[in-house]
């Protein structure tokens, strides 16, 4: 069985500071961190430190994040991880705060995360939702639709699709918006699966995980910059798949109807 070795502690040697985080009429706060961590995990949370005048640090949260998706950064901070169920449910708000603190430790880890535990009907959810603004900003947009394409050239369209459970033919059923958000979609998701044919390699092993195809992404928590160790940077992987269409969902009443005729 492989040690664990224990979190370092040194942070808790360096004062607190009551943090609030306001969203319209709601807060979440005062919440007292180790300025260490927050110097470490946050270059908002670093400048604000160095020119602050009260004790009190606000912090007036962008639209599409909530005052629960800074409890979760506060979680981060302190124990280097956050529940798996949270990365589906608030990915694109975590991810926003993650830009708006300026935290790229934070935002690593998420994406991270994010390629072991988002599965097909996670990744189209998000993408679904990605509005007119939001999915202008390349890092997101890149970062859903190359999940999306990864899983459709690991396990094909029709398991893709089945994996949606849904959610791809409510998708392709639905008429577009103004924003022309779908037709954007499609055209940038068939654009990533394109470019992974034509490049046509395998990712290189010294980026896979244990054999299975999976990317490294190291991130080190704030915590973990306690330690006298220096872990590698990121490095996104690409992927070959074959040259496939986009298939026309077929209802399974209308399937079985045919296969009905045919004998």
């Amino acid at each position: 069985m492989a040690l664990v070795a224990p979190r370092s502690v040194r942070f808790t040697k360096s004062p607190t500071v009551a943090v609030v985080a306001h969203q319209g009429s709601r807060k979440s706060g005062p919440h007292y961190i180790h300025t260490a961590l927050l110097e470490d995990g946050s270059k908002y949370f670093e400048t604000m430190l160095k020119t602050r005048l009260t004790q009190i640090i606000p912090l007036d949260l962008d639209r599409d994040v909530d005052v629960t998706d800074f409890d979760i950064f506060v979680t981060w901070l302190y124990k280097g991880c956050i529940d798996e169920h949270t990365l589906g449910d608030r990915f694109v708000n975590i991810w926003t705060l993650a830009s708006q603190l300026q935290s790229d430790t934070f935002k690593s880890y998420i994406m991270k995360e994010g390629r072991v535990h988002l599965q097909e009907s996670d990744y189209l959810s998000i993408a679904k939702f990605l509005d007119g603004d939001v999915i202008s900003k390349c890092a997101l947009r890149d970062y859903i639709l190359s999940g999306l394409a990864t899983k459709i050239a690991s396990n094909g369209w029709v398991s893709f699709i089945e994996r949606t459970r849904g959610g791809w033919e409510d998708f392709m059923s639905h008429k577009d918006n103004g924003a022309g958000t779908k037709g954007k979609l499609i055209s940038f998701l068939m654009a990533h699966l394109d470019q992974m044919r034509q490049n046509g390699t395998q990712s290189s092993p010294a980026i896979q995980l244990e054999g299975h195809g999976r990317a490294v992404f190291h991130h080190p928590s704030p915590q973990s910059q306690h330690r006298s160790q220096t872990l590698p940077v990121y490095v996104a992987p690409m992927e070959s798949t074959p040259h496939i269409p986009i298939p026309n969902p077929v209802s399974k009443r209308k399937w079985e109807a045919e296969t009905v005729q045919q004998h």
